[in-house]
């Protein structure tokens, strides 16, 4: 589509000159003979470009300037005498894209066309960044709104270590007030913030924060999980981004935490009697039994089982005691069998001495 240019011009032969070296490059142009009309057509939005002589019947080219103001229609560009350069310069403060002296010799005539098309196409690259800001704008607006909807708290971090983008959710994981964070601020102030809190204890508040800073530094990826007082568990995984920056992650696992800790409990004590069952007497047996080897300690295990526990294992008798001598010199194995009472040595030399 070929680009529309609207001419206020009272000088019919000059217009008559402009209008022909316009079209004749493509242009097509619409000639204005006075001030009011150029300015009603100029505000109609028809045109892509107008062009403005200064001297001009009702108004003049700076008044109709004025007028278009503060939103013009299209880019206005002046066109007046040499002897005008006051002028020009009153316009260009008072928003004209640019100017052309109409020099005598007609040499204006080739240098129109080429201001018109620099004009124009400074023109589209801003309105096409103008929309590229638009659409990043909406990006962001549309990425910050998935953050915020997301479970786990998330920081984003550049290479200096300050905060380029968050969440809302980790204000609430670590109970920080709403207005805290902002884009700019030190990973280090955070920290204290968190530590001022009592999260790290009160001993080992700044080592724990040295060590937190340490990890960011590094540049490599991590994971911990931190236990604030109030008893929630958080795990913090952080990791590199291309471009040198940091992200981190920040997940509530408290039900995790607590479902693991029960299961634990449930492999390792009777569900009835909330006693240690066999497997925790047996990993601990053994376990000392390690020890001891590992570090020629005599063993000695004291075994008592309640009447509670008669009803649910047989066993022959109340508070034995097996005494057993070094462990190089009595088992290399051995296991507990709760269900008889007895502590069964594998591999026992003869003369290892009995329960008294």
């Amino acid at each position: 589509m070929s680009t529309r240019i609207l001419y206020v011009e009272d000088d019919a032969f000059v217009a008559r000159l402009v209008k022909r070296r316009l079209e004749n490059d493509g242009f097509v142009v619409t000639v204005s003979e006075d001030g009011e009309t150029g300015l009603k057509l100029a505000q109609s939005g028809a045109f892509d470009i107008i062009l403005l002589d200064h001297m001009l019947p009702n108004m003049s080219g700076l008044e109709i300037l004025k007028a278009l103001q503060p939103d013009p229609p299209a880019p206005v560009i002046m066109v007046s005498g040499s002897s005008e350069l006051a002028v020009a310069v009153e316009a260009m403060k008072i928003g004209a894209s640019d100017y052309v002296i109409k020099e005598t010799d007609g040499s204006y005539l080739d240098l129109l066309p080429r201001t018109i098309s620099c004009v124009f196409n400074h023109v589209r690259l801003i309105e096409d960044k103008k929309q590229a800001d638009e659409r990043i704008a909406e990006q962001a607006q549309t990425i910050q709104g998935v953050l915020d909807n997301m479970d786990p708290g998330i920081t984003l971090f550049d290479t200096d270590l300050n905060l380029v983008s968050y969440n809302d959710r980790i204000l609430e994981l670590f109970e920080l007030p709403a207005d805290f964070l902002e884009v700019g601020i030190p990973l280090i102030d955070i920290l204290n913030r968190i530590g001022k809190n009592g999260d790290f204890g009160v001993e080992e508040s700044k080592e724990a924060i040295t060590t937190r800073l340490d990890f960011f530094k590094s540049g490599e990826a991590f994971a911990l999980d931190h236990e604030r007082l109030t008893g929630r568990v958080i795990e913090v995984r952080g990791g590199p981004m291309p471009g040198g920056e940091f992200i981190a992650t920040y997940t509530d696992i408290t039900d995790r935490k607590r479902m693991e800790d029960e299961l634990r409990r449930l492999a390792t004590k009777d569900p009835l009697t909330d006693v240690n069952n066999r497997r925790r007497y047996t990993e601990t047996s053994e376990r000392e039994l390690t020890r001891c080897i590992r570090y020629e300690h005599p063993l000695c295990v004291l075994m008592q089982i309640t009447s509670r526990r008669l009803m649910i294992h047989t066993a022959t008798k109340r508070g034995t005691v097996f005494w057993l001598p070094s462990p190089r010199r009595a088992c290399t194995n051995f296991v507990m069998l709760m269900s008889l009472g007895v502590l069964a040595a594998k591999n026992s030399p003869s003369h290892s001495p009995k329960h008294p």
